[in-house]
């Protein structure tokens, strides 16, 4: 068995350069489209920020969640390929 540490930078919305804020709203955006007619990149910004949406570097959603309740409140974990979480720092 080998054992690694790994680090994964995950960015904030205002922590992404233009290009990549760009992607990550218009993917969101389409996201909300899909849900519902008559929605704003104004109102999918707001939604990525009152989540705390994180992101990869080129503006990807990172595939994050943010427990409400319970044991995990307020504790942020990444999910792997393999349904893994894991706490985040």
């Amino acid at each position: 068995m080998k054992t690694t540490n790994v680090i994964i930078n995950f960015y904030y919305l205002d922590e992404l350069v233009n290009e990549a804020k760009e992607k990550a709203i218009q993917d969101h955006l389409n996201f909300l489209l899909s849900e519902e007619d008559n929605v704003t990149e104004r109102d999918a910004k707001w939604s990525i920020e009152a989540n705390s949406y994180l992101f990869y570097k080129d503006g990807t959603l990172a595939h994050t969640v943010t427990y409400t309740d319970g044991e995990r409140k307020g504790k942020t974990y990444f999910i792997d390929k393999e349904d893994s979480l894991y706490l985040l720092r």
